[in-house]
C-alpha cells in the first residue's frame, strides 16, 4: 500500500500544482522510521519489496534525500556498497540477482538521480550481474530485468543532440517543452505560433547503429516474452534515436491504445508526433487522432484525463494543428512569426489554473495570452513547510497546525467528521508523538506500526 500511494505522489509532482502534493510530500517522509523497514526487508529477503519501495521513495523524495532515509548517508558509494553487502549472499539466488539487476538500472531509465557520477556507478554494479547472468544463467537474458539492463546501458551511453550550426537553441523558439517528470519520455512541445515549432533535429539522440541495434533486439524480445510495459518504453528509446520517427511513433501509438489500453500513454505520443507532423495531411490525420471520440458517447476521448499537464498541451496543440490545417498559421515563411496573429486569442480562453503546474499556467498567461485562473492560494506564513531553512522539527510543527486548523473545521462542519479515517483508537493526529503514528493502522504489517514506535 505505501509502494502505490507513493508512486500516486511521485506521479502527482509533475502534473499538478506543488500546492497539492507539498504538504502529502513531507509528511510520507516523516511517517516511517525507513532504516529500521529496510532493516525487516533484509531479515526477511524482500529484495524486490524493497526495489520497489526504494524507486518509489527516489521518485517522491529524490535520490540523496531518499538514500539518507534508509542508509544514513547520502553518500552514494557507501549507500550502494550497503546493497551490495546486505543482499549479495554466497552463492546469490535468482531472485536476489535479478532484483538487484532490477534496482541498479531502474534509476537510471527514470533519470531521478542527476549527476552522471551517479549513473555510471549504477552501471558499473549492474555490469557485474547481467556479466553474471550471461555466463552462468542465459536463461534469464530473456527477463525483464536483463532487457532493461540493455535499455539501461544504451540510455546511458547516448549522447545529447548537439547545437545546431547555426547557434539556434531551444530557448529562441520561444515556447514550452512540457515536464513529464522521471522516465523515458518524448518530447511534447508548444510554441507559441504553429511556425515557430522546432525542428526534430533538436530533439533525438546521437547514436551508433550497434546502439540501436541493441534497442531493437530489446523491443522485439519484451514483445515475446509479453511484456508491453517494456516494450513501449524500448520502442520510445528507440524513436530517440531515430531521425524520422513517424513510423515509430505510430507503431507505438497503436501498441498504446490497441494493446495496452493506456490512454494517457497515447495522448502523449500523439502530442510528441506534432514535433514530426510536417505536411497539412499528417496534421489532418493527427487532429483526427487527437480528437478520437469515446465509444458509444459524445465526449472526445481525452476530455477526462487526469494528467492537468498532458490536458492542457492536448488543448493547445489542437488549436495549433487548426490554425495550419485552416491556414491561419503563417505559411508565408517570408513574414516575421512574431507578426503573426496569436491562434489563441482569437479564441478567448478561459481555463481552471488550480491543477495546472506553475510554470504551465505562468506560460499560458505570459506567452500565448490565456486567461487563466490562479493557482491553489499559498499556504500561510505559519504552514509553509517547504522553505529551504526550515528545519525537520519546524516541517513537523507546521504539519500539526495545518492539522489542528483542518481538524477543527471538520468538527464544526459535522461532528462525527474524522480528517484520519484510517487511524482508529487513540488521538487522530499521527504526528502527535513525534514523526511515528500514535495508533494502529489498519491493514498494516505489525512490524511496520512496532518499529514505528522507536
Amino acid at each position: 500500500m505505501i509502494v502505490l500511494c507513493l508512486r500516486v505522489l511521485g506521479y502527482l509532482k509533475t502534473c499538478t500544482s506543488k500546492a497539492i502534493t507539498g504538504p502529502v510530500r513531507v509528511y510520507a517522509k516523516h511517517l516511517f522510521d525507513w532504516r529500521r523497514l529496510y532493516n525487516d526487508l533484509v531479515g526477511e529477503s524482500c529484495v524486490w519489496d524493497f526495489k520497489d519501495l526504494f524507486l518509489a521513495c527516489v521518485s517522491v523524495f529524490g535520490w540523496p534525500e531518499t538514500i539518507e532515509q534508509f542508509f544514513g548517508t547520502t553518500h552514494t558509494p557507501l549507500a550502494l556498497d550497503t546493497i551490495i553487502k546486505d543482499w549479495n549472499g554466497e552463492p546469490l539466488d535468482e531472485a536476489s540477482m535479478m532484483g538487484l539487476l532490477d534496482l541498479f538500472t531502474s534509476p537510471v531509465l527514470q533519470s531521478h538521480i542527476g549527476r552522471k557520477a551517479r549513473k555510471t556507478l549504477l552501471m558499473h554494479h549492474a555490469k557485474a550481474l547481467a556479466d553474471s547472468v550471461e555466463q552462468n544463467k542465459p536463461e534469464l537474458m530473456k527477463t525483464r530485468p536483463f532487457i532493461q539492463w540493455l535499455l539501461a546501458k544504451t540510455a546511458h551511453e547516448l549522447e545529447a543532440p548537439p547545437e545546431r550550426p547555426d547557434g539556434v537553441r531551444m530557448e529562441h523558439f520561444g515556447g514550452l517543452k512540457l515536464d513529464q517528470g522521471a522516465g523515458i519520455h518524448l518530447p511534447i512541445y508548444v510554441p507559441t505560433r504553429h511556425s515557430r515549432k522546432p525542428d526534430w533535429d533538436m530533439f533525438f539522440f546521437r547514436s551508433t547503429p550497434a546502439q540501436r541495434r541493441v534497442v531493437e533486439l530489446a523491443v522485439r524480445t519484451a514483445e515475446q516474452i509479453g511484456d508491453y510495459a517494456l516494450q513501449a518504453e524500448a520502442m520510445k528509446l528507440l524513436i530517440l534515436q531515430s531521425q524520422d520517427p513517424w513510423r515509430l511513433m505510430s507503431a507505438l501509438a497503436s501498441l498504446q491504445l490497441e494493446t495496452q489500453g493506456d490512454k494517457e500513454g497515447y495522448l502523449s505520443t500523439c502530442l510528441s508526433m506534432y514535433l514530426v507532423a510536417t505536411d497539412l495531411t499528417a496534421e489532418a490525420n493527427l487532429l483526427r487522432d487527437l480528437e478520437r471520440p469515446c465509444q458509444g458517447g459524445n465526449m472526445l476521448l481525452f476530455e477526462q484525463c487526469e494528467n492537468a499537464s498532458l490536458t492542457w498541451a492536448w488543448v493547445m496543440i489542437r488549436i495549433l494543428l487548426a490554425s495550419s490545417i485552416n491556414g491561419d498559421a503563417g505559411s508565408d515563411t517570408t513574414t516575421d512569426s512574431s507578426e503573426e496573429p496569436s491562434p489563441f486569442l482569437a479564441r478567448r480562453l478561459h481555463l481552471d489554473g488550480t491543477r495546472l503546474a506553475p510554470y504551465i499556467a505562468e506560460f499560458g498567461r505570459a506567452e500565448l495570452g490565456i486567461d487563466i485562473s490562479p493557482p491553489m492560494e499559498p499556504l500561510s506564513v505559519d504552514d509553509r513547510i517547504e522553505e529551504p531553512d526550515y528545519s525537520d522539527d519546524q516541517r513537523i510543527a507546521a504539519l500539526r497546525r495545518r492539522f489542528a486548523r483542518g481538524a477543527s473545521e471538520a468538527r464544526e462542519a459535522s461532528p462525527r467528521a474524522n480528517p484520519w479515517p484510517y487511524y482508529t483508537g487513540q488521538e487522530s493526529d499521527p504526528l502527535a508523538h513525534g514523526i511515528s503514528p500514535s495508533v494502529r493502522v489498519n491493514g498494516w504489517p505489525s512490524t511496520w506500526y512496532e518499529d514505528a514506535q522507536h
